[in-house]
């Protein structure tokens, strides 16, 4: 907390000068000592971001052991108890420091503590700051990964968006395309290639650069994952992003015959065979043995 900050109510100083009425103490596994942190009960249970699990507990003190000596016992995870004094931070900060608790170092362990103690304010800020930083394609891997383990539609559409309209810096060999799930993939290219077509609509030579672009990350990520996924997945993608691709004219002829190339590659890689080559509106192909 910054000096103006540690002028307001804390519990950081020591019990009889902070005229604390509530003690905490943190144990863990392993040979970390318990810490004793004192509080005050106001912070933790009311306000907007308020503790549910201390204001049950508080609310209920005939019912709860803890309440007799004014001091409760919980017991964290290793990797998380470093993160509980910023924890305790997070309700007495002002306002106006709220979000700079939340860092790129503590967010998984608060969004843990906000779970566990049952904060839906914390809770709202670890998301938004996972947005925020998700928008920086070099942590939007973690985030995606994270997002399709626990089925977390709300954070795998942010990072559809982000890749879509971000597409163009994806490097082609990177991480996060091997990464994406199939489906994720599928939907990113085609979605992708809308929004290339659109914003490039009176600029034909941006336009088939970024038709390469796409042309390359599918060649990736199918030379990863195309004998698992097979021709028909490569036939559901191009069929959708046909409108980005270039017409074959003396003046892109490059780029278009590059992309055909891309193409024919992909095709040997996986062994598919191709019965007759594509044109704009109309592809024939057949994988072998089918």
């Amino acid at each position: 907390l910054s000096d103006a900050g540690k002028e307001h109510l804390t519990w950081r100083l020591e019990k009889g000068k902070s005229f604390s009425d509530w003690t905490i103490v943190v144990r863990s596994a392993g040979s970390i000592e318990p810490v004793e942190y004192n509080v005050h009960r106001h912070m933790l249970a009311t306000g907007p971001r308020k503790s549910g699990y201390f204001e049950t507990m508080l609310l209920s003190s005939g019912q709860y052991q803890e309440s007799g000596n004014s001091m409760s016992t919980i017991e964290l995870p290793a990797d998380v108890v470093s993160a509980f004094p910023t924890f305790l931070d997070y309700f007495y900060a002002p306002f106006s420091e709220v979000k700079g608790v939340i860092t790129q170092e503590n967010w998984m362990q608060l969004r843990h503590l906000a779970d566990y103690f049952l904060v839906s304010e914390l809770s709202n800020a670890v998301s938004t700051f996972i947005e925020s930083d998700m928008n920086n394609l070099e942590r939007t891997e973690m985030y995606l990964k994270m997002a399709v383990e626990e089925g977390n539609e709300a954070l795998i559409a942010h990072a559809a968006t982000v890749c879509i309209t971000d597409i163009l810096h994806i490097k082609e060999d990177s991480s996060l395309v091997y990464s994406m799930p199939p489906a994720f993939f599928w939907h990113v290219m085609v979605y992708s290639s809308q929004f290339l077509t659109e914003i490039f609509r009176a600029d034909l030579f941006q336009r088939d650069k970024a038709a390469k672009t796409i042309a390359r990350l599918i060649c990736s990520y199918l030379g990863r994952h195309g004998r698992d996924l097979g021709l028909p997945y490569f036939l559901g993608i191009f069929d959708q992003i046909v409108c980005l691709m270039p017409s074959v004219t003396p003046i892109n002829c490059h780029n278009a015959v590059a992309i055909v190339n891309l193409f024919l590659d992909l095709f040997k890689e996986n062994n598919w065979e191709i019965m007759w080559f594509p044109r704009r509106d109309d592809a024939g192909f057949v994988s072998s043995g089918q």
